[in-house]
């Protein structure tokens, strides 16, 4: 009681201090806002009145990896101006640590004439980058309607090589973008390179090959005699802004971390210091009000944020990481292994293993809904059939500790059988299978036929995100009859199948695709009971939400690198 009245007196003067902190931030934030505005210039209600329009016809870009774990950016971007204006261009970097005073930079018309810029400064419309300002003698020639030119910038960027698994060098990049509110159509052609250290050669027998970001891997790698480097080459044409700002033209690598003096981790001082940063760049757009309003909504945007990502990640199983060198996918996998490369919830994953050791007889169901397994054989068994068995306790249920544990080795295993091919190729490949797969079901004339054909690629159909509802619109489309399953006389086949046929010959073909679908629901939720989401569950594990590390964005894009490296990423500029 004495306790609860304490509380009581004290709650005034709690609320006093809640107030003063909050007035105290709101004016601290308020400040800050009136001084980013004096120093750029501008009111909050100050927007851009002129049309841009233009295309970019090819972008060439070399990135050059520096022993101070810093990278030299070169940007060649031929442009061909439709707008009525033409005073600037953006070229959004990586992290805020650039060197604006490293940053050179000209036009070069069509017919070779050479046009500096006013000046070069931080950008206004691209919250980390730079702009290339120019004269009106110089906008005069750019802003004629059709006008061709070349812009060229190059400008240094420290804190860009990271330090990665086994201490090796790891660089990603983005380029930039422009906002598809100002670029017409998409970009021609696309070459990024990306320059070694010279004192690396990727070639040599005797050295570490050089890996790239998965699904992701160069077209070619040469030796410049000119810088005496080797390069990495990435050649993607017709090239949508969008397509830069997803980061699908990423690029990146990993090599030795002995070539470099410095490799950069993520310190507090450099998130205390990107915070900051990020603060003063989106004041600018702020009225007072929302400050205020700001420390309201931060919470619940955390927590929503929170459990988007955690949404969108859940069926991610593999952590995002530079792969070793391989080429092409991986053909030699199981269905059960294929449905971890094609991200299929884990649940579902569980019940395609419970199928394949029934159809082996290595189980029997002993209750369908909820299920209960009994293990009658556990010889002759994959590496991960093995593990299933172990979890099936005495009640026949599974341990739910233990088919965690099961999933989570699975799926390092599966990542590890990856290492050396392409994800992308490999997903391709299997989802190829898959749709073979349905044509054979797809082509069932008659009950018969369609009962065979399943029961010969049900593991396969699997594989398909919208197995009930293609299996069911299937089976509609197959000729009257019945078929009389393998699993006659089985639990499986009295629960879900019973309504046969008067002179018991079997199901017909609705009946027999519902109890497939069915089978399968009853199966996946059954086996993962006291787990809420396996799915999540277990990625926390094998892909848990990374460190974030460098990124940028702005004027309309922006990012964040899923890796231990440092990421180009702005866009949305003039």
């Amino acid at each position: 009681m004495e306790s609860k009245h304490a509380r009581k007196r004290f709650r005034p003067l709690i609320k006093v201090l809640t107030a003063s902190i909050a007035m105290m931030m709101a004016t601290f934030c308020l400040l800050m806002l009136i001084t980013f505005m004096a120093s750029y210039g501008m009111g909050p209600w100050e927007a851009r009145a002129d049309r841009y329009l233009f295309s970019v016809e090819s972008m060439h870009i070399e990135v050059e990896m520096e022993k101070d774990g810093s990278i030299d950016i070169h940007y060649r971007i031929r442009f061909i101006n439709y707008g009525d204006t033409f005073d600037g261009v953006d070229i959004g970097l990586p992290n805020r640590h650039y060197k604006l005073s490293s940053a050179k930079g000209h036009v070069q018309m069509a017919d070779g004439t050479y046009l500096k810029p006013h000046r070069i400064t931080k950008s206004p419309y691209v919250y980390i980058g730079i702009a290339l300002e120019f004269s009106s003698s110089t906008r005069k020639l750019l802003e004629e309607h059709g006008a061709e030119f070349t812009v060229d910038v190059r400008v240094n960027n420290p804190h860009m090589v990271y330090k990665g698994a086994n201490g090796v060098g790891e660089v990603r990049f983005r380029p930039t973008w422009f906002s598809s509110e100002y670029q017409s159509g998409r970009t021609d052609v696309l070459v990024q390179d990306l320059y070694f250290p010279a004192s690396y050669n990727p070639l040599d027998d005797n050295g570490t090959t050089p890996t790239w970001l998965k699904g992701r891997q160069w077209d070619e790698i040469k030796y410049n005699d000119t810088v005496g480097r080797y390069y990495a080459r990435w050649i993607d044409k017709a090239v949508s802004p969008s397509s830069h700002e997803s980061g699908k033209m990423d690029i990146g690598a990993a090599i030795p971390g002995e070539h470099f003096d410095t490799l950069h981790t993520d310190s507090f001082e450099d998130k205390v210091g990107d915070a900051i940063y990020w603060l003063q760049g989106n004041f600018g757009v702020c009225f007072g009000v929302v400050i205020v309003l700001m420390f309201i909504f931060v919470g619940v945007g955390f927590v929503v944020a929170k459990t988007f990502t955690t949404s969108k990640r859940k069926d991610k199983y593999f952590a995002p990481k530079l792969s070793l060198a391989g080429t092409g996918p991986r053909t030699d996998l199981t269905a059960v292994e294929a449905a971890i490369v094609l991200e299929r919830p884990l649940d579902v994953v569980s019940a395609m293993i419970a199928f394949g050791l029934e159809r082996k007889g290595k189980i029997e169901f002993t209750s369908a809904d909820p299920p209960k397994i009994k293990v009658k054989d556990t010889t002759d068994l994959r590496y991960y059939e093995i593990k299933f068995t172990n979890a099936v306790q005495t009640t026949g249920t599974l341990s739910s500790s233990a088919l965690k544990t099961v999933m989570i080795d699975f799926v390092n295993a599966v990542e590890k059988k990856m290492e050396g091919f392409s994800v992308n190729e490999t997903k391709k490949y299997y989802e190829g299978i898959c749709d073979r797969a349905w044509t054979q079901v797809q082509s069932s004339k008659d009950a018969q036929a369609f009962g065979q054909s399943l029961e010969q690629y049900n593991d396969w159909l699997l594989l398909d995100d919208k197995y009930d509802k293609k299996l069911t619109k299937t089976s509609r489309s197959v000729s009257p009859g019945y078929y009389r399953p393998h699993y006659v006389g089985s639990v499986w086949y009295v629960h879900h199948a019973s309504s046969t046929s008067p002179s018991g010959q079997g199901v017909n073909p609705s009946k027999l695709a519902a109890s497939y679908t069915s089978r399968l629901k009853s199966t996946s939720r059954g086996i993962s009971t006291g787990m809420k989401e396996l799915s999540t569950v277990v990625t926390r594990t094998t892909n848990p939400v990374p460190i974030s590390s460098s990124s940028g964005g702005g004027g309309g894009g922006g990012c964040a690198c899923a890796c231990a490296c440092a990421c180009a990423c702005a866009g949305g500029g003039r």
